[in-house]
């Protein structure tokens, strides 16, 4: 609690937390966000490599289209 005489103490006063870093509200969606935006990103990159080599192999358009999606 404060040790300032001339601020209010008690059950009724409350604290203000100040914390350093970036804030705004881009940020923190991002930061809640992290998980949801980190899955797509694990599951894309085989998916789309994958993908690749079904190209590369001669599948048909429309089956690599499917794989991707």
């Amino acid at each position: 609690m404060a040790t300032d005489p001339l601020l209010r103490q008690g059950p009724d006063s409350t604290d203000l937390v100040l914390r350093v870093g970036p804030a705004g509200p881009t940020w923190n969606a991002l930061t809640s966000a992290g998980p949801a935006l980190f899955i797509p990103l694990v599951l894309g990159v085989p998916t789309l490599l994958v993908a690749f080599c079904m190209a590369l192999a001669g599948a048909r358009a429309s089956t690599v289209f499917a794989v991707w999606g």
